[in-house]
């Protein structure tokens, strides 16, 4: 007998044991839980612990079915009693849940993931097979369907489609009764089928944790709203491109092989089966004009469901590269993926591929090679118990006494509510900054000098840290920042005496300790790299800390990687001596920064530092070579004239777009910190010059954004004047000519700074230039149908959230008397008091915004179209 020790306690070991006494003799009894419980285990029960991680699959569910399939092997039994959940022994069938997720098929041939209420699941009841036949042959009539036994949803969505009407596309039971009300209601006037539309339902990866079957009902259910959601195509020459494109599988710059492309997808096992099932299979040597006419007779076939899986994960793949050495880092860009997987493939014979998905399928067929030899369990008898009412995770398996870790595992920490996240703790160097536990929002000025206000302090000293069981000492650290210098709690940069890793992120000397005071969510900044990273770009990877500080608890912070070049950051900047045209610069879009050379653009006067290489390392002929390249930019985005597009790079342009538009960011497009105090470290856009072209290099400082900063002097379109506060209207139209500072008397809002120029008109160039805001539409709309779904979202924010609830609720505890909408009108006040509703309200913004974009962003493909 197997027992799962985190759902049956020791007070159930007697019943399960004479259960199982009933039907034979025990010959082994194992009991499989996260450590040793204070009583003694019943005569016939041995112990196995297991360690538990963060993410994956559940430990103890695993450990469970390795030991039953160890006593399956062994001669002693003929029998195997486990006793788990009884959802262990339920189809996905037998399990009736109701979703919470909808997919709902839009007219124009999108789709969304809307909330699901209960009571419109179970309105919807069961569909009699004779309606249903009716409808088939309604369907069949008009052309929507061929045969009667052809799949019902793919007609069903094209005859919505044609009727201009939005359609339920899954639960297929919400689907089915919507068709048949429009039948009975309007059938009689429907028109033949008027065009070959083509039915797409992606299909993502299967999840099966409680969120995600709670959310969708079944594993079917999660693989649909993973995949983002169903699609209608045209039926056109370019149909097979632009269905691999919204699967993940062509298109971008690490996947531009077509051929590759197709073969990648047909080896998929769903997409395999699926071919196989209209008899077409598409070999690797046959050449690419025939493989794509055949996936086109596929994607078009009518005896398909139309369901078809994404391009497949890497997140095992980064997992195991990590692992084992190939990899420096986890969030590594896709760049240096795909490097290592070619390094990794050479040393172990394998095929090289020339996609990045070919290379990621390729390594994940090479790590799950499994002995055909080694069936699965036979002959053995699962005893499936039902989970008691009461709690049945004992008290007794939760409490453990020091030292009682049994072999060696490493025991669980209950006492610590933080204790999943790593400290930082601090000692050395001159006394920390002051904790200002009753910190207002006003400056100490000339005309009022106190009590009650701040000043812009710095702190700056050589500390030692101790972190992950790892003592760091002569670690060089000082303040950072502009407008946070005068907040409670400080930012930091840090300098190791020489490079390493810090809690798995890749070596370096450099790093930032930093938080924002006025993010109670905590989440700003992870979440909008996470975004970019999403998209396809790199962006700063960031793991949660508490800090303490010779012994005093400051919070909630994060360590982050710094912007440079090379390391395991960006690549590497490469230089040829007196060729700046083939050589490599990093940049900055921001104010001009002391010590680095300046370029100011000839039309917006936008200032370009650079940071690499530094100053002294930077001869006079790269600077001119920079400077006429931001004045050529400068001018054809601003007169619209053509060639800018091989100047500047439109997708990584497009992406930080993408993340700025979803943001909403106050400083968005334009600087980060007002004043020449802006440190190079908080500047927000970096750009690189990489053989004579401009691109995006990294986002960075959202603090203001995501619906925080509710100022309608930074939401007024520069074209119409109208004010869009919340998730409404395009941020980059949105003038930042000037800026709200500290009055005479230290009050925020005192004064205004003015800039003389829309400090985001280069970008709000760009926006108009010809064919970027149709870019921008279409890259969008790729990017809702896969990695930035509704569900998606949520998922970050919720995973986020979880991780750091406990601690994030201790900072806000620390701070409790303090305003943290620091210098600015917060949009809701009352989440600066509660992590949960400053967590709910950013996600909820997300998925808003989100739909705003979503319902706004077919606007932007009609020629001569207004701005807003």
């Amino acid at each position: 007998m197997v027992i799962d020790g985190d759902v049956f306690g020791p007070r159930h070991f007697p019943a399960l044991l004479a259960a199982v006494r009933r039907r034979g003799r025990l010959a082994a009894g194992v009991v499989c839980t996260a450590s040793r419980p204070r009583l003694a285990l019943p005569d016939g029960l041995s112990l196995v612990v297991v360690p538990r991680g963060k993410g994956g699959k559940d430990p103890n569910d695993i450990a469970v079915a390795f030991e039953a399939a160890r006593l399956a092997f062994q001669d002693k039994v003929n029998a195997i009693a486990l006793a788990a959940p009884v959802e262990w022994f339920q189809s996905d069938d037998a399990v009736e849940r109701r979703p919470t997720k909808k997919i709902v098929l839009q007219p124009d041939g999108w789709s969304r993931i809307e909330d699901l209420h209960p009571a419109q699941f179970g309105k919807a009841g069961q569909v009699e097979p004779l309606l249903l036949n009716t409808l088939r042959t309604k369907l069949c009539e008009l052309n929507y369907l061929e045969a009667h036994d052809h799949p019902l949803l793919p007609a069903v969505a094209k005859l919505f489609a044609a009727q201009g009407k939005a359609l339920t596309a899954w639960p297929k039971l919400l689907a089915f009764q919507e068709a048949l009300e429009e039948l009975s209601t309007n059938g009689s006037s429907w028109s033949p089928c008027p065009h070959a539309g083509v039915f797409v339902m992606p299909l993502g990866t299967q999840v099966s944790s409680k969120a995600w079957l709670e959310a969708c009902g079944s594993l079917k259910g999660v693989e649909m709203v993973r995949g983002g959601g169903a699609r209608l195509f045209a039926d056109s020459p370019e149909l097979v491109l632009e269905v691999l494109q919204q699967l993940g599988y062509y298109g971008d710059e690490l996947n531009e092989d077509l051929s590759e492309a197709i073969d990648t997808f047909a080896e998929m096992k769903g997409n395999s089966k699926a071919l196989a099932a209209i008899s077409i299979s598409i070999k690797p040597d046959y050449p690419v004009h025939t493989k794509r006419a055949l996936l086109h007779a596929a994607l078009v076939s009518p005896k398909l469901h139309g369901e078809w899986q994404l391009a497949p994960s890497d997140d095992l793949v980064r997992g195991h590269l990590l692992a084992h050495g190939w990899l420096r880092q986890r969030a590594a860009s896709r760049l240096d993926v795909f490097t290592a997987l070619c390094s990794f493939s050479e040393a172990h014979g394998l095929p090289l591929r020339r996609t990045y998905n070919g290379a990621v399928r390729e390594f994940s067929n090479h790590l799950t090679k499994v002995d055909p030899s080694l069936g699965l369990l036979g002959g053995g008898l699962a005893l499936g118990l039902r989970v008691p009412e009461e709690n049945s995770e004992c008290d007794e398996f939760l409490e453990y006494e020091a030292g009682e870790a049994a072999h060696g595992a490493p025991a669980v920490v209950l006492a610590d509510s933080r204790s999943s996240i790593a400290t930082l703790r601090i000692f050395g160097g001159p006394e920390p900054p002051p904790r200002d536990l009753n910190w207002v929002p006003r400056v100490c000025t000339p005309l009022y000098e106190g009590p009650g206000c701040s000043n812009v302090t710095h702190w700056n000293g050589t500390v030692r840290l101790e972190i992950d069981n790892h003592i760091i000492p002569d670690v060089h650290m000082h303040s950072r920042g502009h407008s946070s210098a005068m907040f409670p709690k400080h930012q930091f940069s840090l300098k190791l005496p020489t490079q390493m890793p810090l809690l798995g992120m890749s070596p370096a000397k450099r790093w930032v300790l930093a938080t924002s005071f006025v993010d109670v969510s905590f989440q700003r900044n992870p979440t909008a790299f996470e975004v970019y990273r999403k998209l396809g770009g790199w962006a700063t990877d960031t793991v949660y800390v508490n800090v303490e500080w010779h012994g005093v608890d400051y919070g909630l912070y994060y360590i982050g990687e710094r912007i440079e070049c090379g390391g395991g950051r960006l690549d590497s900047c490469h230089t040829e001596p007196g060729k700046p045209q083939a050589s490599d610069f990093l940049l900055t879009i921001d104010w001009a920064k002391a010590g680095k050379v300046a370029l100011r653009s000839n039309v917006t006067s936008t200032f370009f530092s650079v940071l690499s290489p530094k100053k002294k390392g930077l001869p006079s002929s790269s600077k001119a070579f920079l400077q006429e390249l931001v004045n050529s930019v400068d001018s054809l985005a601003a007169s619209g004239a053509a060639g800018l597009e091989d100047l500047l790079d439109f997708g990584s342009f497009v992406r930080y777009f993408l993340v700025e538009e979803l943001a909403k960011d106050v400083d968005g497009y334009a600087f980060s910190k007002l004043g020449k105090g802006c440190c190079v470290w908080l500047c927000r856009n970096y750009v690189m010059v990489r053989q004579g072209r401009l691109l995006h290099a990294a986002p960075w400082d959202f603090d203001l954004a995501f619906d925080f900063a509710c100022m309608p002097r930074y939401f007024t379109n520069v074209f119409t004047q109208n004010v869009s506060l919340g998730v409404t209207g395009w941020n980059v139209e949105n003038s930042r000519a000037d800026a709200l500072w500290i009055g005479p008397s230290g009050i925020p809002g005192g004064s205004v700074q003015h800039f003389g120029i829309n400090k985001r008109q280069l970008f709000l160039n760009l926006w108009l230039y010809p064919g970027f805001k149709a870019a921008f539409a279409h890259a969008w709309k790729a990017a809702r149908g896969r990695m930035l779904g509704d569900a998606n979202l949520i998922e970050m924010v919720r995973r986020r959230s979880s991780q750091i609830s406990a601690a994030a609720k201790n900072d806000l505890h620390i701070w409790r008397r303090t305003n943290r909408c620091g210098f600015w009108r917060c949009c809701e006040p009352e989440d600066t008091h509660s992590f949960d509703r400053a967590s709910e309200h950013l996600s909820q913004y997300l998925v808003s915004r989100a739909r705003w974009i979503d319902a706004n962003v077919d606007a932007l493909l009609k020629p001569h179209a207004k701005p807003e």
